[in-house]
């Protein structure tokens, strides 16, 4: 190959077997072949393997391929018609690609860019055609020569920084100056890109000159929110419609660009909660619009767009993220701090978003969230049968420092001014703003307090998820509130005062305190006569919960429990209940009256289907009245007797 072609001024490597054939005369040889490689490389190019017929030209200067077939990994493409030209002392290759289905990641292996973390976030398997023509030693060619590319391409499947697409096309030209300095080096022109999302589309065009500066602009249009990576697979039941248009500037290494977004009928499992129209700016810290606001107070922030994100970037000091690696050697991912900056409207303006999501992998967030008059309500599951919870609220949530995948970083404040929650005619609601702050790990909860009904509830302390809990709960509630929330309460009367302290793990906390039921009167709807006066104390002890002589009266008599119940992992694990009832009265029929008494145990553990009731019942009084016919008096005994005590065994005195 030495002697008669000047293939060796270009590296070629590869495996496998090859025959030459030569018939002519010695003034004008006829030389084909037939080539089968491996690992073929040529120049930098790794091709992979390759098997084609040659023909050498008469001069031995150009070698033309009628069809290359080439497999790298599982990717297959074709060469069709591919010469190489050698005279004049340089190099010209043309040829038709037929990508048969080329992996992106094999793209990148055979120009050497499989290990630049800058491409490795677009993935994706293309399919179509390439004309192609690379020139090496022509004028104006730098000495990784230039590659020419027409694009009509196909991309059943791509992914692009994470996000999936399907049934992409892309139409083209791509042309590469100088490989060293990467896409720095290049250009691309797109005419038509487009790809599909569900029932949505993206689109893009536009070019990228050399030094990677891109003019580009896109469109999303319908792309479900339910379809939709970071949001679908994160909030099941939310769903909604999304379209933004956008211009994309910049550069390759350093983008910025423009997007009004659109977000149409959003619901959550069904229930509308409105449209939202936001601005998105990819911008970084040399952006004027950003630099401007560098000077500004942040207590008293001028009357302009975006103000408290563009004031967060301008005075960005998060932490970047590290080197990323590149053809040109590690470098940094972005010159200086980048970020989405994010202000508009939400949820029928209900929501509002003044916000700076910076781009590393911590995703700190500079900003404020505001909420006004939103309606939570509709984001409580329901539950068949209960009444629907109703409830909005107002108020601030500001972030000052940190970042969202590092909650324990995170540094800002809570306001709420109006909190309410309401179940049919029950409403609670905050009595004065509720202040939470958050600093290192740590939610400080300042004050919160919510009346009812004649009722009060005050909560303050600490919550981290390294040191778990430290809250004080204070609450006088009014036992009207079991009837407002219960359809098995028809009516009720007393007090509950309550104060206990919530500590440990928060996945499974403890509680220090007890709870006083005072002057307690409750109608049940399936007893006719009411319980009077109850009474009782529960003290709560790390665990356990222990109660400690409830009284009541009821059905005539009187009866009194007392017992303990276990918690672990915010469920009950087990309780044990002791009853002592005496001169209870029923009458299961017209005519038919008992008085009851005992001592009874109700026992319960986890993995029980229902409690089981032990002990001994004392009828202290039995009277039927009623006329008696003799063939009938042992069914009315046999029905009052299986609707009472249905299997147990009771010791009847």
């Amino acid at each position: 190959m030495r002697d008669i072609t000047p293939l060796d001024r270009w590296p070629i490597q590869g495996v496998g077997t090859a025959t030459c054939n030569i018939d002519g005369t010695f003034q004008d040889p006829h030389v084909t072949g037939h080539v089968q490689l491996a690992d073929f490389v040529f120049d930098t190019f790794r091709l992979g393997s390759v098997e084609s017929d040659a023909l050498l030209d008469p001069d031995g200067m150009g070698v033309h391929f009628a069809m290359v077939s080439a497999a790298k990994n599982d990717s297959r493409y074709r060469a069709e018609n591919l010469y190489l030209n050698f005279h004049d002392d340089r190099l010209e290759m043309t040829g038709l690609l037929h990508l048969d289905g080329l992996a992106l990641r094999d793209f990148y292996h055979v120009f050497g860019f499989e290990e630049d973390e800058r491409f490795a976030s677009y993935q994706g398997i293309a399919r179509g055609q390439a004309n192609l023509r690379y020139t090496n030693g022509f004028p104006g060619d730098e000495p990784s020569g230039t590659l020419d590319v027409d694009l009509n391409l196909d991309f059943p499947t791509a992914s692009l920084d994470d996000y999936a697409f399907e049934d992409g096309r892309m139409v083209g030209h791509f042309r590469w100056l100088d490989w060293d300095r990467g896409a720095a080096g290049a250009e691309l022109s797109i005419a038509h890109l487009s790809m599909r999302k569900g029932e949505g589309t993206l689109s893009v065009d536009g070019t990228m000159s050399l030094g990677g500066r891109l003019a580009m602009d896109a469109v999303a249009d319908r792309i479900m929110l339910s379809q939709l990576e970071g949001i679908g697979d994160r909030f099941d039941g939310l769903d909604g419609v999304a379209t933004a248009i956008g211009r994309i500037g910049g550069t390759f290494d350093a983008m910025r660009a423009d997007f009004d977004v659109g977000v149409t009928n959003v619901t959550y499992d069904g229930r509308a909660l409105g449209d939202g129209r936001f601005f998105v700016r990819m911008t970084d810290t040399s952006d004027p619009w950003i630099v401007e606001a560098s000077d500004w107070d942040r207590r008293a922030l001028p009357d302009a767009p975006c103000a408290r994100a563009r004031i967060g970037l301008a005075h960005a000091d998060w932490p970047a993220d590290p080197p990323i690696r590149t053809v040109e050697g590690p470098m940094p991912r972005f010159e200086r701090p980048s970020a989405f900056v994010i202000c508009g409207s939400g949820l029928d303006d209900h929501l509002f978003v003044d916000l700076t999501g910076g781009r590393t992998e911590p995703l700190p967030l500079r900003g404020e969230v505001r909420l006004d008059g939103l309606d939570f309500g509709s984001l409580i599951p329901r539950t068949e049968g209960v009444a629907p919870f109703e409830g909005a609220v107002s108020g601030v949530l500001a972030f000052d420092h940190g970042a969202l995948r590092q909650p324990e970083t995170l540094e800002g404040s809570v306001r709420l001014t109006d909190v309410r929650l309401a179940q049919a005619d029950l409403e609670i609601r905050n009595r004065r703003d509720v202040d939470l702050t958050f600093k290192d790990g740590v939610l400080a909860i300042n004050k919160a307090r919510f009346v009812g009904p004649d009722s009060r509830l005050r909560v303050r302390g600490r919550a981290s998820v390294e040191d778990g809990l430290a809250l004080q709960v204070n609450g006088d509630v009014d036992l009207d509130l079991l009837a407002r929330l219960s359809p098995s309460v028809e009516e009720a009367s007393g007090r509950i005062e309550a104060q206990f302290n919530v500590t440990g793990e928060l996945a499974d906390p403890e509680l220090y305190g007890e709870a006083n039921l005072r002057n307690g009167r409750v109608r049940l709807a399936s007893f006719e006569d009411p319980i009077e006066r109850v009474s009782g104390r529960v003290r709560f002890s790390q665990r356990s919960i222990l109660l400690e002589e409830l009284q009541a009266d009821m059905a005539g008599g009187h009866v009194t429990a007392s017992g303990a119940a276990e918690l672990r992992e915010q469920s009950l694990e087990r309780y044990v209940i002791d009853v002592t009832a005496r001169d209870l009265r029923f009458d299961f029929a017209e005519g038919v009256e008992t008085s009851l008494g005992g001592e009874m145990q109700l026992n319960w553990s986890r993995g029980e289907r229902l409690p089981i009731l032990s002990g001994d019942l004392t009828v202290s009084r039995f009277e039927y009245t009623r006329p008696i016919e003799l063939r009938s008096l042992g069914d009315v005994a046999a029905t009052a007797v299986r609707g009472l005590m249905r299997q147990e065994r009771t010791t009847v005195r």
